[in-house]
């Protein structure tokens, strides 16, 4: 889920029908199927507010500029569509540091009233060329056709291409809007980003007010760190998050998964201290314990190996999502940054992961155990999942088939909430073959937990653990 900055005056030339249908034309698919657009243009911005579906609107061009140069409303927007005749102002702000920039720009142009022909094409100027704002991530929409001609010879004059296309805010236009729109809505590398930037928000404004936001410290020696202590830390480690994915995607397939392997390496520093999951004993300690061992080994594992090479959105979000979680303290119900991240997993359905759950953990369970017995260097056994994973990847040893280390992480959620008990393991004498030995075993174990918060469907538990389930078991064959 993006968000957009809509420049738009909605002047109306026919009645006030014209500002619904305008909002209908260009936005109709954003919008809840049972919402009424307002039809007058006063009341437009305050609509999309209540209506939470990440449209901010402008509709002067002095307003837009003021946006534009707030670094944190700027911040807000990650695509932007815009008008192209505006009205200059209604009552600006004599006092606002952007009126200096307006004043030059109205000098350029012999009246106000021509200015107001092309105001639009004079904030894509700014966006630009003076804020590098991606020129992709601007449209054109306006119904004042007339004006085209002139545009496209400042455009020409000032050798840039026109932004393509530039559609009417007319019925017969909708379609290519409302495309250009959805695509851009659910962009995954926008949509994490944008995920990304509203927590770190979220979180930030809650340590402004009290160190009570923060979770971490649980997970250090009693005595070693308390919140308050770590506090400017963690403020300064949410703003280096939230400002850390450009918005211009990068074009290159080798430079994303680069850029998001920094990124997870930034998001896993902190567990690099003394943290230690198992010094977790507070309320729902596997649950905590569990997201806690994520990242521990995600910090380990990207220190000294390159098995998280080729990071994609959806995983980017998986780790965000546990670290935010381990480290604050978030209600039970997700967060909206959290269900803008959700939209990049397939969610599964609630009956299907309670009839698989049980066979899923025992086939990556046993698969995991198969492996490091059969390893051909000799790997230390565990119980817990976690730990097995670990002590392979210690010893540089590959994971079959397309099951990852990667992978792994997802499963540690599900094992962690869900431990083995191991009441009997019998190896067998091994089988000597040419490269290594195999060993077989009989095994009997039981897992714990096989809920994921499915008694409370709405809270953050259930809502993480249906999205995940896919990404977490879909490599994993069966051995049932």
């Amino acid at each position: 889920m993006s968000y957009f900055l809509w420049v738009e005056d909605f002047q109306t030339t026919s009645g006030r029908t014209e500002v619904a249908s305008t909002i209908k034309n260009v936005f109709g698919e954003v919008l809840d199927q049972d919402a009424l657009p307002p039809t007058m243009a006063e009341e437009v911005a305050h609509f999309f507010q209540q209506q939470q579906c990440g449209v901010f609107v402008e509709r002067t061009f002095f307003d837009a500029l003021q946006f534009l140069y707030t670094p944190e409303k700027l911040l807000k927007a990650d695509y932007i569509v815009l008008d192209i005749d505006l009205p200059l102002a209604s009552y600006p702000n004599t006092n606002h540091p952007v009126y200096t920039n307006y004043s030059e720009i109205l000098q350029r142009y012999p009246s106000e009233a021509e200015f107001k022909k092309v105001a639009g094409y004079q904030l894509y100027v700014e966006l630009v060329m003076n804020l590098g704002f991606p020129k992709e991530h601007i449209l054109f929409c306006s119904n004042h056709e007339q004006y085209l001609a002139s545009i496209k010879t400042a455009f020409q004059e000032a050798k840039i291409s026109l932004p393509k296309p530039v559609p009417s805010k007319h019925e017969s236009d909708r379609d290519i809007i409302r495309q250009w729109i959805r695509e851009h809505r659910n962009n995954r590398y926008v949509t994490l980003r944008r995920g990304i930037i509203e927590g770190c928000q979220l979180l930030l404004d809650q340590l402004s007010q009290n160190s009570n936001a923060i979770h971490f410290h649980h997970y250090f020696q009693k005595g070693r760190q308390t919140a308050e202590e770590l506090r400017d830390d963690l403020r300064n480690y949410l703003e280096t998050l939230k400002t850390f994915l450009p918005l211009r995607e990068p074009e290159s397939s080798a430079n994303k998964p680069m850029l998001f392997k920094l990124f997870a390496r930034t998001l896993a520093h902190e567990w690099e201290t003394s943290a230690n999951p198992s010094q977790y004993q507070g309320p729902n300690s596997t649950f905590y314990q569990a997201l806690g061992w994520i990242m521990k080994s995600t910090r380990n594992w990207l220190s000294h190996s390159q098995i998280l090479d080729g990071l994609q959105e959806e995983e980017v979000a998986f780790l965000f999502l546990a670290a935010m979680r381990a480290m604050f303290n978030l209600g039970n119900q997700p967060e909206t940054y959290e269900k803008i991240l959700f939209r990049l997993f397939q969610a599964t359905a609630t009956t299907e992961l309670q009839q698989h759950i049980k066979d899923n953990l025992v086939d990556s369970y046993v698969m995991v155990k198969e492996h490091l017995l059969n390893a051909v260097v000799k790997v230390e056994d565990a119980i817990p999942f976690n730990k097995m994973l670990d002590n392979m990847q210690s010893k540089n040893v590959s994971l079959p088939g397309n099951y990852s280390y990667l992978t792994g992480l997802f499963q540690m959620f599900w094992h962690g909430l869900s431990p083995a008990s191991l009441h009997k393991i019998t190896p067998k004498p091994p089988v000597t073959k040419t490269v290594k030995h195999t060993v077989t075993f009989e095994m009997n174990c039981t897992f714990g937990n096989q809920d994921f918060g499915a008694s409370q469907p709405n809270d953050f538990l259930f809502q993480f653990a249906r999205h995940i389930y896919q990404r977490s078991f879909s490599c994993v064959p069966c051995t049932t």
